[in-house]
């Protein structure tokens, strides 16, 4: 018979009394779970921010992919950003993606192409093996912006050998050989095109990032720097 006199019961709850050593095994045996919680946590206000956080529109927003080599790419954008903005004040982000083709891995191309196909990029600063590639059959106006009227308005310079149409018409890549500035972020311009993505949003302020491109790191540039 089931003993339920007060002395039992006393002893039931000094039983169940918190003691230091019942917090300190407590601890020991289930302390993973508090890191658990912690981490999720943590998790969960960080992806709150990520998707509450102010993103400019796609009108307010440029990016300059360089692929032909590596780049410094924080210090590049903070040499361009000033005076793109002061070309282009309504702008809001400049953002320079760092992807080299040079390196003969899988992952760079697997990664461009994603971005590209994603319709991701405004500027980009290629091989002219990759600019041919872009061109791809049936020619350059199939993927990039003529930029003809842009360089006719001095907001970019393009010389006698821009690249253009297969029948002469447009003008669809720079040549960036000149671009000697970029050096000293680490990428060598030897035998690169500056071009824009047909699908870029904002082809008026890549135009005026080229013109800044070149005035700020040409060599021999007369009109690109208005």
């Amino acid at each position: 018979m089931t003993d339920y006199s007060p002395r039992v019961g006393q002893k039931m709850m000094q039983n169940g009394k918190l003691t230091v050593q019942r917090v300190k095994n407590h601890f020991a045996y289930g302390w993973w779970k508090y890191a658990l919680a912690a981490a999720l946590c943590a998790m969960g206000i960080s992806m709150l921010f990520d998707m509450t956080r102010y993103r400019p529109p796609a009108d307010k927003k440029i990016s300059f992919y360089v692929t032909n080599s590596y780049v410094q790419g924080d210090l590049l954008q903070q040499a361009l950003w000033p005076a793109l903005k002061e070309r282009c004040p309504e702008q809001e982000e400049l953002t320079v993606v760092n992807i080299n083709l040079a390196r003969d891995e899988m992952y760079p191309r697997m990664q461009y192409m994603t971005y590209i196909g994603a319709g991701e990029g405004d500027v980009l600063l290629v091989s002219q093996d990759e600019y041919n590639r872009l061109c791809g059959t049936d020619g350059p106006s199939s993927a990039l912006a003529d930029l003809s009227g842009y360089a006719a308005a001095g907001v970019l310079s393009a010389g006698a050998d821009a690249l253009t149409e297969w029948d002469g018409s447009g003008i669809y890549g720079i040549p960036a050989g000149t671009l000697t500035g970029l050096i000293e972020y680490g990428d060598d311009p030897s035998g690169t095109v500056l071009c824009v993505l047909q699908q870029s949003c904002n082809k008026d302020t890549a135009a005026a990032l080229i013109g800044v491109l070149q005035q700020r790191f040409g060599e021999g540039v007369t009109d690109g720097g208005k």
